[in-house]
């Protein structure tokens, strides 16, 4: 019986400590068996991963176009905003805008981002609330870089898309 005993306790001491030590970031040299392996297809290498999709040249993004692109994200996500969201969803919007604009790539503008959700508050509490306030903060960015105003009105006419993403 301590037989039995001691080589069950052997067993649970070496799972114990293997998964502690498959938490540790070891030398893949020396622990390769606690190293967790990637599989890594061609198509993933940073050489192609940094390329505009049909593009042979490397995608470095400019301010203007990181810009654009952040604007669209963001149209987009109040075109898909919830009529009546719930407190979960306000407050994952919440922590989403306040994230971006504090881990935005160009610190001026996501300190400008910030400054603008504390001084104008997020208005978040319906679609159409959060659409215009998005076109509203963007318009005041436009404003200030000598671009055209927008017409809050037509902002779910332009940001209208099918994004394919439906339920499953």
């Amino acid at each position: 019986m301590p037989s039995i005993l001691s080589f069950l306790f052997f067993i649970f001491s070496f799972i114990f400590i293997y998964n502690i030590l498959s938490y540790i970031n070891f030398d893949e040299k020396v622990f390769f068996f606690l190293t967790p392996t990637i599989n890594q297809k061609e198509s993933d290498s940073p050489e192609n991963i940094l390329k505009a999709e049909g593009s042979s040249k490397p995608l470095k993004l400019t301010k203007p176009e990181i810009g654009r692109h952040s604007w669209a994200l963001l149209h987009s996500m109040a075109n898909t905003y919830p009529d009546n969201p719930t407190e979960k969803e306000k407050k994952l919007m919440k922590k989403f805008m306040y994230g971006l604009a504090k881990s935005y790539p160009c610190k001026v503008c996501g300190g400008h981002l910030l400054k603008m959700l504390d001084k104008k508050g997020l208005k978040i509490d319906s679609k159409k609330e959060f659409g215009e306030y998005l076109c509203n903060i963007h318009n005041i960015v436009n404003k200030v870089l000598n671009k055209t105003q927008f017409d809050c009105n037509k902002t779910f006419e332009v940001w209208n898309g099918n994004y394919n993403c439906e339920k499953n």
